[in-house]
């Protein structure tokens, strides 16, 4: 009877150990859904933040590319003036001769 006993007692240590053990899991797995949740919400944060920045950069990339534009439209020297006086003078004679034409 003796035995049974011992077999027993060592069953029922081995069961305490695994209800301690999984209590410990337990409060582990709710530490761990917590901190998920805390770095799910950073993770959504700074996803919002790098898509706020790609939006700034994209605004500055444009800005950049119309100053190129206005810049390279607009004559620097008095050659570049002439220059671009003839042009628009010669698109606009070509323009009256369209007209001309669509009139006839």
């Amino acid at each position: 009877m003796e035995d049974y006993q011992v077999k027993l007692n060592a069953i029922s240590g081995k069961v305490e150990l695994l209800v301690s053990r999984y209590n410990e899991l337990r409060q582990e797995y709710g530490f761990l859904e917590e901190k998920n949740a805390e770095l799910a919400g950073q993770n959504k944060t700074l996803k919002e933040q790098i898509k706020g920045e790609k939006a700034k950069q994209g605004a500055v990339e444009q800005e950049l590319k119309q100053a190129k534009l206005t810049k390279m439209m607009v004559p620097q020297t008095l050659e570049e003036k002439t220059e671009m006086k003839r042009k628009v003078n010669d698109f606009i004679k070509e323009i009256d001769r369209c007209v001309a034409m669509l009139n006839d």
